[in-house]
């Protein structure tokens, strides 16, 4: 019996159960299964051009830097592994980078309360989880208002509550295409307001 028919006869139980009145009854949530992806990665640069990117980079890096602005115990942290920190700008050299990607391992396991729920992160497997990332995030008590840390470690919680957290990639993409048409449009009722017709 494929997993399909499997779901489709516990709703049919479920629903006999619901017309005759007795309770229904939960089964107890599956394990995680780890997605492996099976496709060829597709490479959109060749080994010069990932070159000259990483170099670009690397340049960036060490002569404009980059800010941080609302966490002072990582700049101290840069401070302390080689890095130059000038007030909220932290610039960092090309060599003591690479000597701390070099030290990540290739895998890692992020381990679950339950073991069944530990998921592999690294080589082809594939993870769906929320990102920080949103400028601006609302909700009915404080209305929209710019994201926080703590807002984000309310959309962890909030995922690894779901029971299907694959789910919620599918949806925040679909409210980003949303929220992208809804750019279009300010931007055609923008550009209508601006034009002189004649």
């Amino acid at each position: 019996m494929s997993d399909l028919d499997e779901r489709r006869n516990r709703r049919r139980e479920a629903r006999r159960g619901a017309a005759s009145g007795a309770a229904p009854e939960h089964s107890a949530p599956r394990p995680v299964q780890p997605l492996v992806n099976q496709l060829k990665p597709v490479e959109v640069l060749d080994p010069d051009g990932l070159g000259r990117v990483h170099r670009a980079s690397m340049r960036l890096l060490s002569e404009q830097g980059i800010l941080i602005i609302d966490y002072p115990p990582a700049r101290e942290t840069f401070r302390a592994n080689g890095a130059i920190v000038e007030g909220e700008l932290v610039k960092i050299d090309e060599d003591t980078l690479m000597h701390f990607v070099r030290q990540a391992p290739a895998t890692f396991t992020q381990l679950a309360r339950n073991p069944a729920n530990s998921v592999p992160f690294g080589g082809r497997n594939m993870l769906f989880a929320p990102i920080y990332g949103p400028p601006f995030v609302a909700d009915y008590d404080r209305g929209r208002r710019r994201a926080t840390l703590a807002d984000f470690q309310n959309f962890a919680r909030l995922t690894y509550m779901a029971e299907h957290p694959s789910l919620i990639t599918a949806c925040i993409e679909i409210m980003s295409v949303s929220k992208n048409l809804e750019r279009v449009g300010d931007l055609a009722t923008n550009i209508g307001e601006e034009t002189i017709y004649i």
